[in-house]
Order: structure tokens, then sequence, then C-alpha cells
């Protein structure tokens, strides 16, 4: 039996040390870099208190659209209901 272990691999060079000839290469033409769909510029304060986790969306692609149920819905809607409440009584208050 044969196994394809070109995946493994991969996986194993992915986390070996940064070579040297490649970060002063690559260094040249960091300041260069420019935004576009699969690249974008991220400012400190988010990535601190993403608590330096860089795995942020792609603010270029636009958000899933979520599904509820009709549970949820309804929990939404009762929300919504109280709230439009509170302010019509707030209203109220401040009309009287």
């Amino acid at each position: 039996m044969s196994h394809n272990i070109t995946g493994l691999k991969k996986v194993e060079t992915l986390f070996k040390n940064i070579n040297g000839a490649w970060a002063q290469g690559n260094a040249k033409g960091w300041n260069k870099r420019v935004e576009n769909d699969q690249a974008w510029q991220v400012d400190m304060e988010t990535i601190e208190a993403s608590g330096y986790n860089l795995d942020i969306k792609n603010p270029h692609q636009p958000e899933e659209a979520k599904q509820y149920s009709s549970s949820e819905l309804l929990d939404l809607l009762h929300q919504s209901f109280a709230k439009g409440d509170e302010l019509l009584a707030q209203l109220r208050k401040e009309l009287v």
C-alpha cells in the first residue's frame, strides 16, 4: 500500500524558520505593497483588540447572510417590539 505524502511535506516545511536570504529579498518590496482584494491593511488597535490573533476577516468579501430559524426570528421580533415600546414610553413621558 502506498501513501501520498506530498501534503505532509508541505505541512512540515510550512513551520520551518524563515530563511535569511528569503527575508532579505522580500523585505526590499515590503513597503511597496498595495491593498487589493487579497491583501489589506489592519491598524494596530484592531490587532491588539483581537489578542494579536491575525485571523482577521477580509473586508473586501461580503458578509454571509445569517440563516435564522423561525424561533430565532420570533425572538428577534419580540426584542424589536420591546425596544419600540421602551422608546414610545420614553417619548410619551417627555411629551406629557
